[in-house]
């Protein structure tokens, strides 16, 4: 009896585990693209802050 219910536990699991991972998946593309806006436009200031102010 033990072993049928491991088995059924394992199978909701299983769900519960898939479904983590689309939601973390769903969350980190925004995170992604927000980084890499973030990430250009520290670029842009930094070429901007070397013409203005050369070191």
């Amino acid at each position: 009896m033990s072993e049928a219910f491991d088995q059924h536990a394992g199978v909701a699991f299983d769900l519960f585990q898939s479904f983590v991972h689309l939601t973390t998946q769903l969350l980190e593309l925004p995170v992604n693209a927000l980084k890499a806006l973030v990430n250009a436009l520290k670029a842009l200031v930094n070429a901007f802050e070397t013409t203005v102010m050369p070191v």
